[in-house]
C-alpha cells in the first residue's frame, strides 16, 4: 500500500489540484499568522468549496480556541492539526464536541519524546512527528533523526514531517514505520509558493516506495 501523502501550506486551488492529480490524500491549510503560508478563513473557504472531494483539507493550527475550531468546521474542515502545546484533555474535548479527526504534532529529538506521543495514542487519529524546536511552533523545514523511530511501535498511525524532499523521502520511509508523509517547504520554489514540478517529483518518489 502506498504511504499517505499530505501537501501542507496550500494557498491556491491550483496547488490543491496538482496535489490531487499526484494522489495526495490531504492538503494542509495553515492558520498561523507567523507562517509565510498563513491563509485567511475566507480564502480557505473558497479553496475548499472548489476543491475535488477526493482530497481532504486539514487545518493546521497552534493552540486554537474552541471558537476558532467552530469556524473551521463551519467552512467544511473536519481534520484539525494541533501543532502547539494542546493537552490530551483538550484534544479529546475537540474531537468529541466537533466530531473531527485530530492530527497532533509532536516535536522529536530523542526517544523520550515518543513517550509523549504515547500519551496521545488513544485519543488522536494521527501523530505527526517533526523536528523538535523549543523556540517556535510548527514545521522547521529541517529533518529530525529518523533512526529514533526505527523499529519503534507506538500503537498509532503516524506521519513524518520536516526536511522531506523527493530525494530523501524513500530513505525516511524505509527507516521509520510511518504510514505517510507530510511535506511543505520540500515542494516549494520559495517560501509559501508551491512548485508543480516538485510536488510531482515528491509524490512520484512516494509512489515508488516499497516497504
Amino acid at each position: 500500500m502506498m504511504p499517505f501523502i499530505k501537501i501542507c501550506g496550500i494557498k491556491s486551488l491550483k496547488e490543491v489540484e496538482v496535489a490531487k492529480e499526484n494522489h495526495a490524500l490531504w492538503y494542509g491549510l495553515v492558520f498561523f499568522k507567523k507562517s509565510p503560508r498563513n491563509i485567511s478563513l475566507n480564502a480557505a473557504e473558497m479553496i475548499i468549496k472548489k476543491s475535488p472531494k477526493s482530497i481532504f483539507p486539514v487545518a493546521v493550527t497552534v493552540n486554537p480556541d474552541e471558537s476558532f475550531i467552530k469556524k473551521l468546521v463551519d467552512i467544511g474542515i473536519d481534520n484539525i492539526q494541533l501543532h502547539g502545546s494542546e493537552t490530551t484533555k483538550y484534544c479529546k474535548f475537540l474531537k468529541e464536541k466537533f466530531k473531527v479527526k485530530i492530527f497532533k504534532g509532536i516535536g522529536l529529538k530523542n526517544k523520550n519524546d515518543i513517550n509523549l506521543a504515547r500519551k496521545y495514542s488513544n485519543i488522536v487519529d494521527w501523530i505527526i512527528f517533526d523536528k523538535k524546536d523549543n523556540l517556535k511552533y510548527g514545521g522547521t523545514g529541517e529533518s529530525f533523526n529518523w533512526n529514533i523511530l526505527n523499529k519503534i511501535d507506538i500503537n498509532i498511525k503516524y506521519l513524518i514531517s520536516g526536511g522531506l524532499t523527493y530525494k530523501n523521502v524513500s530513505e525516511a520511509l524505509n527507516i521509520t514505520n510511518a504510514k505517510g508523509v507530510d511535506v511543505s517547504s520540500g515542494v516549494e520554489e520559495k517560501h509559501g509558493v508551491k512548485s508543480k514540478e516538485l510536488i510531482t517529483k515528491f509524490c512520484h518518489s512516494v509512489k515508488l516506495f516499497k516497504r
